[in-house]
């Protein structure tokens, strides 16, 4: 079977494309069954290699590897058999394809296998967020660009609030409500460590945050929620509010770029000014007594609030929230390794992240209905 640099160049964007996404498990049989059927025929083959099955004619000795693998020898099939007039433009847009998928694949075959929970039914879903109704008709969020987040998978990086659960429910909620996209957070060490606890983090979809676990989830290209300051910005102090205080962290970086998965920046308003810190690390005493124990135990000790009155329930402020549009990653090709890309995007989504926290400050302060009574009045009219 001879093939026309045309035929060839429609082959070629239809293996990177395959590679990048995400179906059922029958479906991607198909595909790759499709992918390596063509590359058999079509790639010069040893006279011993054309009495094998397709399958092992390319991928040798690996009589049962995974479906991603078949595609990754699918897509290298089709630059190979590039002639020298050709190879230089097709390298370009798609070996880079082709070397993230290797990467990807050798993983796959060498980190044992990542142990998820499954993703929550819709029915599930709709009963969280049912419960989550009579507080949202209080609270009321104002959402703004939800309609950036992509269908078939992104990873949403942005700023932690004060301890963390005063608005992330109701920012996946919004979220489920509006696109049906469920969200798959990543869960600190620290939350497993308490038996009841981490069952319903589990049950909302939450997942332990490490490496293995986020490359399987971006592999099934399910939409990832990490927030890089971690337990940090969770615990702020009186003077930190929508600061971000990532330090060095570019893990999420590298795992973006070497799966080329989009990262949708975002931002969250309101749920700082629910409690007021009283008492923090740099309080007398207890700041002491928080450096202790944070030596100790890895991670920065809660300040101490005080919400409605003299209690530390949470004042019922309006909270507001905005994603930005998707960030391209694939630009950075196949340079995951490198610390320099990694930090460059890094820095991206944190700029974009500010300027989203901005932009929701300004909103609600020109927002009539911030105030409870006037969110009520309207709500009840």
């Amino acid at each position: 079977m001879r093939t026309t640099t045309e035929r060839r160049q429609d082959l070629y964007g239809y293996a990177a494309e395959v590679v990048g996404t995400s179906a059922s498990p029958a479906v991607k049989q198909t595909r790759a069954e499709r992918l390596t059927a063509w590359a058999a025929d079509t790639c010069p083959q040893r006279a011993t290699r054309r009495l094998l099955p397709s399958r092992w004619r390319l991928i040798g000795v690996e009589r049962h590897p995974p479906v991603e693998f078949l595609g990754f020898h699918a897509v290298r099939a089709t630059w190979r058999m590039a002639n020298r007039s050709t190879r230089p433009p097709l390298r370009d847009d798609v070996c880079v394809n082709a070397d993230r998928a290797a990467a990807q694949a050798s993983r796959a075959m060498t980190e044992p296998p990542a142990d998820i929970p499954a993703l929550p039914a819709e029915s599930s879903l709709d009963r969280l967020v049912s419960l989550l109704e009579p507080l949202r008709r209080v609270i009321q969020p104002k959402v703004y660009g939800v309609e950036h987040l992509p269908t078939d998978g992104s990873l949403l990086v942005g700023n932690h609030t004060i301890y963390g659960l005063l608005d992330v429910p109701f920012m996946m909620a919004e979220i489920w409500k509006h696109r049906r996209l469920a969200v798959r957070g990543l869960g600190e060490h620290a939350h497993y460590a308490v038996p009841i606890w981490r069952e319903l983090l589990t049950m909302g979809g939450m997942v332990r945050g490490t490496r293995e676990h986020v490359r399987a989830l971006m592999r099934e290209r399910q939409t990832i929620l990490v927030f890089p300051g971690g337990a940090r910005e969770v615990n702020k102090r009186r003077d930190q509010q929508y600061q971000l205080l990532w330090r060095e962290r570019i893990g999420f970086a590298r795992l973006a770029i070497e799966h080329g998965y989009p990262i949708v920046p975002f931002a969250a308003v309101g749920a700082a000014e629910m409690p007021d810190v009283i008492v923090d690390q740099n309080t007398p005493i207890y700041g002491q007594f928080a450096r202790v124990y944070e030596k100790l135990m890895g991670f920065p000790t809660p300040p101490i609030v005080r919400g409605v009155g003299a209690t530390a329930i949470p004042r019922p402020e309006r909270l507001y929230f905005w994603f930005g549009e998707p960030i391209n990653t694939r630009r950075f090709g196949s340079s995951f390794e490198d610390t320099s890309a990694a930090r460059a995007l890094r820095d991206e989504v944190k700029r974009a992240i500010l300027v989203g926290i901005q932009f929701l400050r300004d909103e609600r302060d020109q927002d009539p209905n911030r105030a409870l009574l006037t969110r009520l009045r309207r709500h009840g009219n």
